[in-house]
């Protein structure tokens, strides 16, 4: 009975190879079947290869998107850099023209007041001259003070200040008496 318990389990060992290869031979040679493995195949490595390539032509582009970015961002730097230099020249330009515009004014401030001064001076000691106590206008004092002294004063003054000098000795007559002037 073992022997036949054997026999019979090897029958179908040997059953069983021959309806497996009798599978593999009906799938291999039936047409249809051969196409659906190769399908089946084809789809099991065609998707991770898709999946590959779609991450390399993402990171492709993530890289070309980030370098024209940072050409982006350099470009404005650049710009900037440019602009910020030029508002630096023209604000330093600016500060220069400002100086020498305030020099100028008060390089004419000065001036107007050395010749108020001067103006102011002469009146003042023409009058005390002439307010002196015995004090008696004679050709002598006029050629000889008041002329020079005017002439003195009065080429160191400019036209408004002239106009008053000689407003004065008018007012005062000094500048014409009839047969003298200063």
């Amino acid at each position: 009975m073992y022997t036949r318990q054997v026999l019979k389990l090897h029958n179908r060992i040997e059953w069983n190879k021959n309806a497996e290869e009798q599978v593999i031979t009906q799938t291999t040679s039936n047409p249809k079947v051969k196409r659906k493995i190769v399908i089946h195949i084809i789809s099991a490595i065609i998707i991770p290869v898709l999946i590959v390539i779609a991450t390399i032509i993402v990171s492709i582009q993530q890289n070309e998107l980030n370098k024209t970015n940072r050409d982006n961002d350099l470009e404005i730097a650049q710009k900037q850099c440019k602009h910020d230099l030029y508002i630096s020249n023209q604000t330093r330009e600016q500060y220069r023209e400002l100086s020498t515009l305030q020099r100028q004014q008060e390089q004419f401030l000065a001036d107007q007041q050395r010749q108020e001064s001067l103006v102011g001076n002469y009146i003042r000691e023409i009058s005390e001259l002439l307010l002196s106590v015995n004090f008696t206008l004679t050709n002598k004092i006029r050629e000889n003070i008041i002329r020079p002294q005017t002439l003195a004063v009065l080429r160191q003054l400019d036209g408004k200040m002239k106009t008053y000098a000689i407003l004065f000795l008018c007012e005062s007559t000094l500048l014409i008496d009839g047969k003298h002037s200063v």
